[in-house]
């Protein structure tokens, strides 16, 4: 067993692997940015695009509550949940699309999303392809969250 590496001892008999287990400030420290260039030459002239970077932990739980719709009901749970796709991938753009590869800041708002929204439909759904796979989004993850969201107690309330 390797003192230094608490895995170690999991792996006897196993395929040697070099396991590390990382401290927490190891993993926050981790350079995880993750960009994509998005070619749009087709719609506005060769060599031209913007880049699209992944969405942090934090920025995918805004976004994913920022599709989640509940209809007022008369108690806290006594309303409907559903998912609200309107601008769906407007809002995702919006959210990935940045200046630069590296340390880019966003060129649009949240704000901005109904304007992307009434874009170029083909345009958009290249955008939101690479903004989904750089941000690792599924629509399976989608359908968790409102499934999630249902199963979860109202605001406030307790688990207990």
């Amino acid at each position: 067993m390797d003192d230094e590496n608490p895995a170690a001892e999991q792996l006897d008999g196993a395929i040697a692997l070099a396991v590390k287990v990382l401290t927490g400030a190891e993993f926050l420290a981790i350079e995880d940015d993750d960009a994509e260039w998005a070619d749009l030459s087709r719609w506005a002239g060769d060599g031209t695009g913007v880049w699209i970077r992944s969405m942090t932990a934090d920025e995918r739980d805004s976004y994913e509550q920022s599709l989640i719709k509940q209809s007022q009901g008369r108690s806290a749970r006594g309303g409907s949940v559903e998912m609200d796709l309107r601008n769906a991938r407007a809002k995702l753009v919006a959210r990935c699309a940045v200046s630069a590869e590296v340390d880019g800041v966003r060129i649009f708002t949240d704000e901005d999303a109904v304007k992307i929204g009434n874009k170029n439909a083909p345009m958009i759904d290249l955008l939101y392809d690479v903004a989904s796979r750089v941000s690792g989004i599924r629509k399976e993850d989608l359908d968790e969250v409102l499934e999630d969201f249902e199963d979860s107690p109202a605001e406030g309330g307790s688990t207990a």
